[in-house]
């Protein structure tokens, strides 16, 4: 079979001219118009720049509400925390005994409530820091404050010095009887020196009530 060549072009022509439906290209729609990328607008009903940022101001100011500990300062805290330490402290060995004869061996240990002025001097510790924390955390006015909690402290500190000379019942003599201080009275009495040492640097700070 014999093929017969395309037909010449008409005068004026380019040569072969490919079908309309080829030559076409299919128009791009974009899935959201007015945004070529494609993306999405916001909805109508999102959440502005400006409510944002109120919202998380209002978070940050329930948090602070709901821990009041937040505002204090650290000496204040540790002041706090110094008096409920002296309190712990209290409860632990104070005072101890031991008595060796031979055969015998016996040791015993008390508290600080066991003698004056290891009771006393925790009772003033530990009314040193409730003092502040009222003031502080109750919000409560206490004139020359930072003087009485340093007052307070100090009288600590002075009475557990004295219960390293003073022992209840340290007046036996023996030859294997022996009386002396435990962890708990010198983990006190750090506390008390401690708790004295910061409540002198922050007396001069006032304490803004209301």
């Amino acid at each position: 079979m014999s093929h017969s060549a395309p037909p010449p072009p008409e005068s004026g022509g380019t040569g072969y001219q490919p079908p309309l439906e080829e030559t076409q290209a299919t128009p791009y729609s974009s899935p959201n118009p007015g945004f070529p990328s494609g993306d999405a607008p916001s909805p109508a009903g999102g959440t502005p720049a400006g409510a944002s940022s109120t919202a998380r101001a209002s978070s940050s100011s329930t948090s602070t509400a709901a821990n009041p500990l937040a505002d204090l300062h650290r000496f204040d805290l540790a002041q706090i925390g110094l008096g409920a330490l002296l309190f712990v402290a209290s409860l632990l060995p104070f005072y101890s005994y031991s008595f060796n004869g031979g055969a015998l061996s016996v040791s015993q240990s008390y508290s600080a409530w066991h003698g004056f002025f290891g009771w006393f001097g925790v009772v003033l510790g530990v009314a040193a820091a409730g003092v502040l924390a009222v003031a502080l955390l109750g919000n409560v006015a206490i004139p020359s404050l930072r003087l009485v909690v340093l007052g307070l402290f100090a009288a600590s500190a002075l009475c557990l010095l004295l219960a390293l000379f003073v022992i209840p019942g340290g007046g036996y003599s023996g030859v294997n009887f022996s009386s002396g201080h435990s962890f708990g009275y010198w983990l006190a009495l750090l506390c008390s020196l401690a708790g004295t040492a910061l409540a002198f640097l922050r007396k001069d700070e006032r304490v803004a009530v209301g």
